[in-house]
């Protein structure tokens, strides 16, 4: 299916078939993310010549907006060491685990199309639930690996909110530590939503006002904090927890488990990989730095002979807007945990396109990123 914008584009810059084909692939539904497709494959020169890809840049680059150009123009920060891959990546794949594995019983995705359409479908808000109060995005800070439990508490902040009370600001670096003192850090320091679901159940999380500032990450809480802690573990009822894999063959749903966890009022975790552009520089950003998604929140789905990732990223999805002209249906609205410094110009002014990033710090994922590649689902629910 040809997106709206690209048949407009088509038209503006007389675009032939094979460059709808690229664009298109590359899920381009604006001017910045056009030019963002054409400048972040530098590959294209030998890789498709036919392509024109510095008259195109050239005609696209006047009518990029503001805050695009503003992400051009800084010095994006490396990416950062994300969320521990569920498998070794690059190694071959046992027999066993090329074969298709039933879904489990409790997997929501084996009810409903895996379509995301349906009529008179509207969008899901859980950030609702915070109207008339301040819940801005933490930064998890440069360097570190604490997505996955900063995306589990963002969970349990937004299920926990009571009408008429403030929002509860909870210390993801209790979880992350009660892991490391455990020795429980995999590559590059990371964790899972898996092991994480068990340090909530049977030690809770304290506040962050309870944190210590000058607390060592990867020790152990002391037990003054522990039993700060404990009471809020009786505060959840249970967690639902599925981990797919990166290998193995996975059980179809994905997406429609997130959505059917949403329409139940359960904040989602999810923990999916970064990808780059095979026409791209080796060492370059991943999906989540590009430019588009540093200004708009939008990260683009992975493209066909993209590398094998090397990290992840963990997120909290809190919402989802239906789209017919994505394939599955529509796209997931996350908040992310790096402040000000991700989709720092959301939302886009004027832009009428779907999807729409609320505000800055929160994000935007296609249904069909999701269901290909998610490989950790998590969803907190109350007693």
């Amino acid at each position: 299916m040809t997106q709206p914008y690209l048949e407009a584009a088509a038209r503006e810059f007389g675009l032939s078939a094979r460059e709808i084909a690229f664009l298109t692939e590359r899920g381009v539904r604006s001017h910045d993310a056009l030019h963002e497709a054409l400048e972040g494959a530098p590959g294209l020169a030998e890789a498709a010549p036919d392509i024109r890809r510095d008259l195109l840049i050239a005609g696209v680059t006047p009518l990029l907006s503001p805050g695009y150009r503003a992400a051009l123009a800084q010095v994006l920060e490396p990416p950062l060491p994300g969320a521990e891959l569920s498998e070794p990546v690059g190694l071959p794949v046992p027999e066993n685990l090329l074969r298709p594995l039933p879904p489990p019983a409790d997997w929501p995705g084996l009810t409903g199309p895996p379509v995301l359409r349906e009529a008179g479908d509207q969008p899901l808000d859980l950030r609702a639930r915070m109207e008339g109060v301040s819940w801005p995005v933490r930064d998890q800070g440069p360097g570190t690996a604490t997505c996955v439990p900063y995306a589990a508490a963002a969970c349990l902040e937004l299920l926990w909110r009571e009408p008429g009370t403030l929002p509860e600001t909870l210390a993801p670096e209790f979880l992350y530590a009660v892991i490391a003192g455990q020795g429980g850090l995999g590559r590059n320091g990371g964790t899972k939503l898996g092991q994480v679901r068990k340090v909530l159940l049977a030690s809770g999380i304290c506040a962050e006002e309870e944190w210590p500032r000058d607390a060592e990450p990867t020790q152990r809480p002391p037990a003054r904090l522990m039993q700060k802690a404990a009471p809020r573990a009786k505060r959840i009822g249970a967690i639902s927890y599925w981990d797919l894999g990166l290998l193995r063959r996975r059980w179809p749903g994905a997406a429609r488990t997130v959505l059917e966890l949403l329409k139940a009022g359960r904040p989602v975790a999810i923990s999916i990989p970064e990808h780059r552009d095979p026409l791209g520089a080796k060492r370059g950003p991943t999906d989540w730095w590009r430019p588009i998604p540093v200004a708009r929140g939008e990260v683009r789905d992975p493209v066909k002979g993209a590398p094998k990732p090397e990290m992840g990223h963990a997120v909290c999805i809190v919402g989802f807007q239906p789209d017919p002209d994505e394939a599955l249906g529509g796209w997931f609205i996350f908040r992310n945990s790096l402040g000000q410094r991700w989709s720092k110009y959301a939302p886009v002014q004027g832009d009428v396109t779907l999807p729409v990033v609320p505000e800055q710090g929160f994000g935007a994922l296609s249904a069909t990123h999701l269901e290909q590649y998610v490989y950790e689902i998590f969803a907190p629910s109350l007693p």
